[in-house]
C-alpha cells in the first residue's frame, strides 16, 4: 500500500522550528504550515528544492503556506482561494486527487473575523472534491476536546456540519501547550469519502513550537485507512439558517 505523509505544523513564527522542519522534510511529502517564518513578507526556511504555495510575493505577510516536498506530485495552486490567512492547492497523486487547505483564523474577539475565515474555507470545500482542511481555528469546542464551547467554537461546529466535514482529531490530548495553559484549537478536517483514504492521524512533539505537530497519511487505496467510528457534528448547527 502506498501513502503520502503529510505534516500539519504551526511554527509560531520561530526560526528554530524552520531548522527542525528541514530535518523532518526528509521523510514527508507535504507540510501544511501555519504562522511561518517570513522575511520581507516572504516565507523562508524551506530551500529551493521545495515548492511553496503561498500568497504572492510583496503582498501582505502570509500566515499560512503549503510546502510541497515531493517533486513528483502534480500540484495546482488555487490562487483565487489563497490569501494571507489561507493557502490552497489541488494535488493529483496516482489514482486519486484532493484539495488541500491551510487556514489560519486570527484570535480576534469579533465573530465576523472567523466568519470571513470560515467562508474562505467553505469556498474551497464546496467547489473541489475530497478536501482536507488543516486549520488553527483559535476556537474552543467540547466536540474536539475543550472543556467548554465558546462563540467561535459554535460557529466552527456549524461550519463542520454545513460542509459535512469530519473532525479527524483523536482524543489524544491538546494540540497547543504553553506556560499559560493548553487548548485543542488545531483541527484536521475532511469529507467522509476522503476520510476513507486517511490513516495514522497522530500528534507528535517533533518541534520546539508550542503547537504539537499533526501527522497523517493519505493512502492510495480506498479503505486502506484504519476503520474508525466517525460522525458529523450536527447538534449545534443552525438548521433554520442552513435551510434558508
Amino acid at each position: 500500500m502506498r501513502w503520502l505523509q503529510i505534516l500539519q505544523v504551526n511554527m509560531g513564527r520561530r526560526r528554530v522550528v524552520a531548522d527542525e522542519l528541514r530535518t523532518l522534510a526528509r521523510k514527508v511529502d507535504i507540510m501544511v504550515i501555519l504562522e511561518p517564518c517570513c522575511r520581507n513578507n516572504v516565507v523562508t526556511g524551506f530551500g529551493v528544492a521545495s515548492r511553496v504555495v503561498v500568497l504572492g510575493i510583496g503582498e501582505r505577510r502570509p500566515r499560512t503556506a503549503i510546502v510541497i516536498v515531493n517533486p513528483s506530485l502534480d500540484v495546482m495552486e488555487l490562487k483565487q482561494f489563497t490569501t494571507a490567512d489561507q493557502a490552497a492547492c489541488y494535488v493529483r497523486w496516482g489514482t486519486i486527487s484532493f484539495a488541500l487547505v491551510s487556514s489560519y483564523m486570527p484570535p480576534r474577539r469579533n465573530n465576523e473575523d472567523i466568519n470571513d475565515s470560515i467562508a474562505a474555507v467553505e469556498a474551497v470545500v464546496l467547489k473541489y472534491c475530497n478536501p482536507i482542511v488543516c486549520s488553527d481555528t483559535n476556537s474552543r469546542s467540547t466536540d474536539w476536546g475543550s472543556v467548554r464551547t465558546d462563540a467561535r467554537g459554535r460557529l466552527m461546529e456549524e461550519n463542520v456540519a454545513r460542509c459535512q466535514l469530519v473532525v479527524l482529531n483523536e482524543p489524544s490530548g491538546p494540540t497547543f501547550v504553553c506556560a499559560r495553559g493548553q487548548s485543542w484549537k488545531d483541527l484536521t478536517l475532511a469529507t467522509a469519502p476522503m476520510v476513507k483514504r486517511i490513516a495514522y492521524w497522530a500528534l507528535r512533539s517533533d518541534t520546539s513550537s508550542d503547537h504539537w505537530v499533526t501527522a497523517f497519511s493519505v493512502v492510495e487505496e480506498e479503505g486502506g485507512a484504519l476503520e474508525e467510528e466517525r460522525g458529523f457534528v450536527t447538534r449545534s448547527a443552525n438548521w433554520r439558517a442552513f435551510s434558508s
